[in-house]
């Protein structure tokens, strides 16, 4: 078809425009197209959908009906389905269900979307699709999927899985396993048992709420909770569980469940709970702010936090005491609790009444120091439990008291307060706000009252138009003149600083005037702390308040250590534990140049560093001290630095190290997977994660076990790490065990390479035991479940292509450039490709064949091409993808696709596709400025081109001229 075109000129177009318009010609009426998903799995006595995914497509017609059918259906089989619409008819046969009724393909997506399949036994299940149109044309596309029934053994029982550690105090509820996971795929659990193994006396077990319509029944160290309800219900409950125990130690708990079939669980799930406890009494511990800071004559909060632990009592009484208290000091508070009382001393103030620990925080919070005088004011705070145990670490608190001359006048614009070093420049606002809001600023003026000799102002570089004549050292004053904007002036004012070389008070004021000559009349003053304190400054030590660490461990006392000094280096340092005992040691890391240190003496329990360094340098050195202590308790360190100037720490500085002992030797735990699942006849990982821990050994042997295991049963392993042996897997015993000693990081990957491999179906229940280097074997049980899926004797192939596939008459179309093999348990012999209802001219070619596979070539009679030679799926995968179709004639072609395992079975679902081949007419003419090809359906209207250009360029050419733009 051409398309002409003549301008108002009269000039003819003279480059021709054609469109070649294919008009497919379909067999008198084309047949339905059915597409679902190609394989589905499910459990044995449960529905499961065969195919969540159909996909119906009919050119020229809606669909008359649709049939489902099971190939071989077996006793039990059953079909069911959803909804059905109005008007339709549905018909069962043997292993079949067919839906009838004109309607969309849409509306029989929905239909055979909702048909599921019922099996009573395990197995691989062939169920297809096929579709009837409106006139009378079945799909020629054979639409089928493999449904994977997996069979449990006659009632599954239930699954439950715990947190394998816990830890508390001896004396307090701890929660057993605040996670509890239980599972059970076909039924409710009956009841449910915790047992702690070896119950002392004073071991407890307690719970939170029952629901209704349970009984609860206790025994020595057990309790069972009975009643059906759903494995949610008991996980809940079960996690509610709580130990009490009146001693330290390892405690074991298991936890057992029982559905209502009767079945009890068979995996083993504990838990070990670490019981620690502490010497008879435990002294409560007090940790207050190491600073505060405020004005004489003013109330100051002397801690704003103050935190009070006690493990195992209530606080009796507290008392706060200024060291040498000064005429004038006044303790204040807020409201007391009722039932406390308040005595008050010299310089000191006690509460007493037994009262939580919170109740003495906020308390201890509320008291304030005032005083009349300017200074350092230290004050201490101590507790005692009702146990009559008074806090053994010092809690102090340094009180900066700033005394100001005469009054301090209003703080408006500039930041009321600042502090330095005499002898170096202090910035002495470092904001300043000033705002105008009619004019710039004129001159600016920066004041000491009474200034000392060697009081000086110093400023930064002047901006543009503004100038000074200097400091005037006799009246203490700079003035800044040149009119500027506030801002201006703002960052000029923020720059001065103040050089005093006496210690003190120093009150700055700041004026300013506009241009208008206004000055400002709300005063605006910063007092300056210039800190030159009495001789030297003493360095400050903060310390983490509290570590915890196991007994013959070392335990790093604090991680985090600041040292502060205003004036000079540290020259000394000294970390002390109070009251060592035999076995407590202090180590630390490698010392830096310049610092030594004679070592740990066990009798003071001390060790001291000496050498000048900076306080950071010897802050690295103090974080990384540890103690070592070989028995349980409360260990108190303190730490003392001392500068170069002679002045040590006069602020306490203490942790307490809770030193937890367990039982002699710790044995180890080890943690698997819970579940595992694989085919019979193949290798199983049975947990892909191990984890093992030994607190203070390593591993010296791992045992893997099968529960009862049948003939066939085998455990193999991958590679062993050098110095571990084993005499191998025990057929008899079904275990394997592994011996010689290695880290558990060592033997965790030796476990994890563990694979099980069973020539039967069903649950098989594998252990998993360690024994450390101390002889200590796991006291948790370590079970995994491994389900084997039982395939009927051998599995067949399982082909997926592409559907659909177009190309043109006289050109190789690739058939499904996706092909997708499965076989479950063996390798492919031979696949073999045929066109249907081949015609002369039909022409099947391929690349090049791998390595093994041959074939005699294509068979124009049959329209097939066999290939044959073993190899795997993969491999005939990319084969069968690189098939193409060359057909010389249009129509529609129908390809199949067939492959045959090397154990013979033939792949039962049918594997097809339709591949259109456009006809185009002998000749072709040019397709230059028109939409080249348009398609559509004989006897229906085909738009030819949607697009069409047309342009004239305003002057005329002949045909063969040139014409360049």
């Amino acid at each position: 078809m051409s398309f002409s075109v003549t301008d108002v000129d009269g000039n003819p177009s003279v480059v021709p425009a054609g469109t070649v318009v294919t008009v497919v010609g379909l067999p008198v009426e084309v047949p339905p197209l059915v597409v679902v998903t190609p394989v589905a799995t499910g459990v044995a006595g449960q529905p499961i959908t065969i195919s969540p995914i159909v996909i119906i497509t009919d050119v020229d017609s809606d669909i008359e009906s649709a049939t489902v059918t099971i190939t071989d259906a077996a006793d039990g089989d059953a079909l069911s389905w959803g909804e059905v619409p109005d008007g339709f008819d549905v018909t069962t046969g043997a292993g079949s269900v067919t839906f009838s009724g004109a309607a969309s393909a849409a509306a029989y997506q929905q239909i055979l979307q909702s048909v599921r399949l019922t099996s009573a036994s395990a197995g691989l299940k062939s169920v297809s699709f096929s579709v009837t149109d409106v006139d009378g044309n079945p799909s020629v596309v054979p639409a089928g999927t493999v449904v994977t029934v997996v069979g449990l053994p006659v009632e599954v029982p239930p699954l439950v899985v715990v947190t394998p550690v816990a830890t508390g105090v001896a004396g307090q509820p701890i929660t057993i396993s605040p996670i509890v996971i239980i599972t059970d795929v076909d039924s409710d659990i009956e009841s449910a048992t915790v047992t702690i193994t070896d119950a002392a006396d004073g071991d407890v077990l307690s719970w939170g709420e029952v629901p209704d319509g349970f009984d609860v029944t206790t025994g020595a160290g057990t309790v069972t909770f009975s009643g059906a309800a759903s494995a949610a219900i008991y996980q809940q409950l079960l996690e509610s569980v709580t130990l009490t125990s009146a001693s330290a130690g390892l405690k074991s708990v298991s936890f057992a469940v029982t559905d209502v079939d009767g079945n009890p669980s068979v995996v083993p799930a504990g838990t070990v709970v670490t019981v620690v406890g502490l010497p008879v009494e435990v002294p409560p511990l007090i940790v207050v702010t190491p600073v505060a800071t405020g004005v004489a004559g003013q109330p100051i909060t002397i801690s704003p936090i103050v935190i009070i632990t006690d493990l195992d009592s209530d606080i009796e009484s507290a008392t706060v005491t200024i060291a040498d208290p000064a005429e004038g000091d006044v303790l204040s508070w807020g409201e007391i609790p009722d039932d406390l009382g308040v005595s008050v001393g010299a310089g000191s103030v006690t509460f007493t009444g037994a009262a939580s620990a919170q109740v003495y925080q906020q308390l201890l919070q509320s008291v304030t120091l005032t005083s009349t005088a300017a200074g350092l004011k230290s004050v201490s705070f101590s507790v005692t439990d009702v146990d009559g145990n008074p806090s053994v670490v010092p809690a102090g608190t340094v009180v900066t008291v700033v005394g100001l001359s005469v009054e301090v006048p209003p703080l408006v614009v500039v930041s009321p307060v600042a502090t330095g070093v005499a002898g170096q420049p202090i910035t002495v606002t470092p904001i300043v706000v000033i705002t105008d809001l009619d004019s710039d600023i004129e001159s600016a003026t920066v004041t000491i009252v009474d200034p000392a000799e060697g009081d000086v102002l110093s400023w930064g570089g002047l901006p543009q138009g503004v100038s000074t004549v200097g400091f005037d050292a006799e009246s203490g004053t700079v003035t800044f003149t040149g009119a500027a904007s506030a801002a201006i002036y703002q960052q000029l004012l923020q720059s001065v600083t103040l050089t005093s070389t006496a210690p003190g008070v120093k009150s700055v004021s700041f004026a300013v005037a506009d241009v208008d000559g206004n000055p400002n009349v709300v005063p605006a003053g910063t007092v300056v702390t210039v800190v030159g304190l009495s001789v030297e400054v003493p360095p400050l030590v903060v310390v983490s308040p509290v570590a915890t660490g196991v007994a013959g461990q070392p335990i790093t006392i604090s991680p985090i250590v600041i040292i502060t000094d205003l004036d000079s280096d540290i020259e000394s340092a000294t970390v002390s534990i109070t009251d060592p005992t035999d076995g407590d040691v202090l180590s630390w890391d490698g010392l830096p140049q310049g610092v030594s240190t004679v070592g740990f003496d066990a009798e003071s329990g001390s060790v001291t560093f000496t050498g000048a360094a900076s306080a950071q340098v010897y802050q690295q050195i103090l974080q990384s001290v540890t103690l070592m202590s070989t028995g349980a308790g409360l260990k108190s360190v303190s730490f003392v630095v001392a500068d170069v100037d002679g002045n040590p720490s006069v602020v306490p500085a203490g942790t307490v190290v809770t030193v937890v002992g367990l039982s002699v030797e710790v044995p180890p735990l080890v943690v698997v997977s819970p579940v595992a699942t694989g085919v019979a006849g193949q290798p199983i990982t049975i947990s892909p994660i191990v984890i093992i821990t030994d607190l203070d050994s390593d591993i010296e042997s791992a045992t893997v076990s099968i529960t009862d295991p049948t003939d066939g049963d085998v455990l193999s392993w991958g590679g062993l790490p050098q110095g571990v042996s084993t005499v191998g897997f025990d057929a008899e015993s079904g275990s394997v065990t592994f011996t010689g000693a290695a880290s558990a990081a060592i033997y965790q990957q030796l476990l994890q390479s563990v694979r099980l491999t069973s020539t039967g179906a069903g649950l098989k229940s594998v252990s998993f035991s360690v024994t450390d280097a101390d002889g200590n074997p796991s006291v948790v049980p370590a079970g995994t479940v491994v389900t084997v899926v039982g395939l009927p004797v051998e599995v067949p192939p399982l082909v997926v292509v592409s559907p659909v596939a177009t190309g043109v008459a006289g050109q190789p179309i690739t058939i499904t450039p996706i092909v997708v093999i499965t076989d479950l348990d063996s390798d492919l012999e031979s696949a073999t490709v045929a066109i249907t209802d081949p015609a002369e001219g039909d022409v099947l070619s391929w690349d090049g064949l791998p390595q093994g596979v041959s074939t005699v070539g294509f068979d124009a009679e049959s329209g097939t091409v066999t290939f044959t030679g073993a190899a795997s799926a993969q491999v005939y995968q990319q084969l069968l993808q690189s098939v193409t179709l060359t057909s010389t004639a249009a129509g529609l072609k129908s390809v199949s696709y067939s492959v045959t395992d090397v154990d013979g079975n033939p792949s039962v679902v049918p594997a097809g596709t339709v591949v259109t081949v456009v006809g185009l007419p002998v000749e072709v003419p040019p397709l230059v400025v028109v939409s080249p090809v348009a398609t559509g359906v004989a006897g229906q209207p085909i738009t030819v081109s949607p697009i069409v250009v047309i342009t004239d360029f305003g002057f005329r050419h002949r045909v063969g001229d040139c014409v360049d733009h």
